[in-house]
C-alpha cells in the first residue's frame, strides 16, 4: 500500500470482505456496481477466485481486468475437508467456521473458465503449500504468467510484483 500511495492517480481500495462467501459475494457485487468502471482487481488465493468471477460476470462489456496471486482454482474440489472447519484470519485474528453450506455458495459461482486470457496476470510460486500452482497455470491458459520457483502461498517478495501489476493495469486503460 505504501507504494500505492506515492502514485496519486492510483484510486486503489482494500475491501475488508466477510469470511463468509455469501456475504462477500453480495460486498463484491454491491463495490462493483457502486464503483464502476473499475480497472483492475488484485486477488490472493481466494480473492483471486473471487476476482476471477467479478471478470468473468461483470467485466465483459469493459476494461476490467484481474490480477492473481496464488489464486484459488476450484477451492472446494481441491481443497476438499482442508477448506473446510475453523480457520483464523491472519490479519484479523477473526475466528470462523466454514461449513458445507459456505463451500456450496463458493461453488456455485466457480466458472468454467476464462473468457479472454488477456484480461488475466497470473502470478505464482512453485513452492505454494496449500494451492498446487499447476492448475492455475492450466486454468489461466493463455494469459500472461510469472512463475517463480520457490516461495510459498504467501507469495514472497511480493512488493516486487507491484510495477508489473501496475504496468499490466495501465495497458488496460491505454
Amino acid at each position: 500500500m505504501e507504494w500505492c500511495s506515492r502514485r496519486p492517480e492510483l484510486d486503489v481500495q482494500i475491501p475488508a470482505l466477510s469470511w463468509n462467501p455469501e456475504v462477500a459475494i453480495r460486498q463484491l457485487e454491491n463495490l462493483i456496481t457502486q464503483q464502476m468502471p473499475v480497472d483492475l482487481l488484485v486477488g490472493s488465493s481466494l480473492g483471486g477466485y473471487y476476482a476471477t468471477w467479478l471478470v468473468e460476470n461483470f467485466g465483459r462489456n469493459n476494461s476490467m481486468r484481474a490480477a492473481l496471486i496464488n489464486p484459488a482454482v476450484s477451492p472446494c474440489r481441491y481443497l476438499g475437508e482442508k477448506f473446510l472447519g475453523r480457520h483464523r484470519n491472519p490479519w484479523t485474528d477473526e475466528v470462523y467456521e466454514i461449513t458445507p453450506t459456505h463451500a456450496s455458495v463458493l461453488g456455485s459461482i466457480e466458472p468454467d473458465g476464462i473468457s479472454d486470457p488477456s484480461r488475466y496476470l497470473l502470478m505464482v510460486q512453485t513452492a505454494d503449500e496449500v494451492l498446487d500452482y499447476r492448475r492455475a497455470t492450466g486454468f489461466y491458459r493463455g494469459a500472461r504468467q510469472i512463475l517463480q520457483e520457490g516461495g510459498s502461498h504467501s507469495f514472497e517478495n511480493f512488493r516486487n510484483m507491484i510495477p508489473t501489476i501496475v504496468d499490466f493495469a495501465e495497458t488496460a486503460t491505454n
